[in-house]
């Protein structure tokens, strides 16, 4: 009985001892943790960055209201922030996509590989540049199809990406491919920018009109005009996606064209690029896309990954109706 108690109180020593150690531990583990992240909310002082302030890389972060400017232009159209309503809706939207990081991120990197070629586009149509962040409303840069059935960058439906001269069947839907879509996209735009300057003549927001015209349809948006007896944007009672377009759009070209007020900090490395390719023309009908691919040194996947506009494993094609396709000129990782 006495050696069962001995041994009892050994093994209530030990525990009680090791209890202490595990504890000292985890609290000098916790100390350095915390200055680890003192350490790292020091500003990186690196030459590659080309936006932005300070990377803070350490969480949780220091989260604040973004200011909001007395004076923001869409399209050279002032927007009315003088109003209370007017100043909240963009403050919400300015609020949600500042703290909304993957998303913002996301986008920031993607204009690195699209900016530029809108830009250019925009500028033969005669195109505002602001308009150029109507792809990140609609689309996040991506090709991405809703559930209404609108697809790729600029997200057209069918009947209205077919009025703008882009095919769609079975075997090739032109929304999914950057630069028609991005054409018809200019095409759309500048007409619903003169329908709005010929029906109503007096507006002074014609370019943020056609902003809301191209998300709600311009039937819809004249009938509201109409009824309502207002022309400008700011002043109309719309639903509920439309009320919130042009405030979404401004908010992401303050916050992407300036993202250092942010909070924001990327490197020129950090962007997506353009991968440099070529094209071939094909004049006969491909009745197997893979056999094609791989004819071309390449695979199915990276075919289709370039050319997302092919929708099928077939391509009928003839000499009066040639497809471009688009093949990249990097060293293609697979092996045979």
């Amino acid at each position: 009985m006495k050696l069962a108690k001995h041994i009892l109180s050994v093994v209530v020593f030990l525990f009680v001892a090791l209890s202490f150690i595990f504890l000292a531990e985890r609290g000098m583990s916790a100390t350095d943790k915390a200055q680890t992240s003192m350490d790292r909310v020091h500003p990186v002082n690196d030459e590659n960055h080309f936006v932005g302030g300070p990377l803070m890389i350490a969480l949780p972060q220091e989260v604040w209201a973004p200011n909001v400017s007395s004076e923001v232009y869409f399209c050279q159209e002032r927007m009315p922030l003088e109003f209370t309503d007017i100043h909240e809706r963009f403050d919400q939207e300015l609020l949600r996509n500042t703290y909304w990081h993957s998303s913002t991120l996301l986008n920031m990197k993607r204009l690195g590989k699209y900016f530029d070629a809108i830009g250019a586009m925009f500028d033969r149509y005669n195109i505002p540049p602001d308009v150029r962040y109507l792809a990140i409303a609609e689309s996040n840069l991506s090709n991405v199809v809703s559930p209404a059935g609108a697809a790729g960058y600029w997200q057209f439906m069918k009947a209205t990406g077919s009025s703008y001269g882009l095919e769609i069947s079975s075997e090739v839907d032109e929304r999914y491919h950057f630069e028609k879509a991005t054409e018809a996209a200019c095409l759309f735009l500048r007409d619903l920018h003169r329908q709005i300057t010929h029906d109503f003549p007096n507006t002074k927001t014609p370019w943020t009109l056609a902003a809301a015209a191209y998300n709600m349809g311009y039937p819809a948006l004249k009938r509201a005009m109409t009824q309502q007896r207002v022309d400008n944007y700011y002043d109309l009672h719309l639903n509920q996606e439309t009320t919130r377009y042009v405030f979404r759009i401004t908010a992401f070209k303050v916050i992407l064209e300036h993202p250092e007020d942010f909070g924001y900090s990327l490197s020129q490395n950090d962007l997506y690029a353009m991968e440099e390719t070529y094209t071939v023309s094909v004049d006969t009908t491909l009745r197997d896309l893979t056999d094609f691919a791989l004819s071309q040194g390449t695979t199915l996947k990276e075919l289709k990954r370039l050319n997302p506009w092919l929708r099928s494993n077939t391509l009928t094609a003839s000499p009066s109706k040639p497809y471009v396709i688009t093949l990249s000129s990097e060293p293609q990782v697979h092996q045979d």
